[in-house]
């Protein structure tokens, strides 16, 4: 049996080491588990993870392969980076994780401070008063508390902010998504 440890998310070893537990305990008395075993790999992405053998020419038996999707499907609810209970989670158009809200959260704020800084110069060129329709949906808390509560009518209104205030207020969360961390 090769081991791919180093593959495995810090949150996801106490699952890989049970699914192995599970895989040792019914390979006693057959050779064609124990093949599937010796040949075992492990994979992971973002989402989930994976135990596979390298014995294509006889694949692993119908037991193997249950426990094998077991693994995949418990990983998807576990998160990847602490083990605590997660799910899928998708992060901007192109990007899914397994994630529980805590680790995901930073992320989460750095891909919304992304989207906000791209449409920054557009929203700028356009020189209205932005609203909180064009905010990302993470932000549009911070960005209502920030309106100027001189004009509270106007804000029940519209919910909009004159773009001096705006150019300031994303600003400071520019500085902000500069400051958080890359967790990996």
């Amino acid at each position: 049996m090769t081991s791919n440890a180093e593959q495995i998310e810090p949150g996801w070893k106490r699952v890989a080491i049970r699914t192995l537990i599970k895989m040792l305990a019914v390979m006693a008395g057959s050779s064609k588990r124990r093949r599937a075993i010796a040949g075992l790999r492990v994979c992971s992405t973002d989402t989930e993870l994976s135990f596979f053998t390298t014995t294509p020419n006889d694949p692993p038996d119908v037991v193997m392969l249950g426990i094998m999707r077991k693994v995949r499907d418990r990983s998807r609810t576990v998160c990847k980076d602490c083990g605590r209970p997660a799910r899928v989670r998708l992060i901007g158009e192109d990007e899914s994780v397994t994630q529980c809200t805590r680790c995901a959260a930073p992320a989460l704020l750095r891909h919304e401070i992304w989207e906000l800084d791209q449409s920054l110069r557009f929203l700028k060129a356009v020189g209205r008063p932005i609203s909180a329709s064009q905010i990302p949906p993470l932000l549009r808390p911070s960005f209502l508390q920030s309106i100027d509560p001189i004009d509270a009518e106007a804000v029940l209104k519209k919910a909009q902010m004159s773009l001096a205030q705006f150019i300031e207020w994303a600003d400071g969360w520019h500085q902000i998504g500069e400051g958080l961390a890359v967790v990996h």
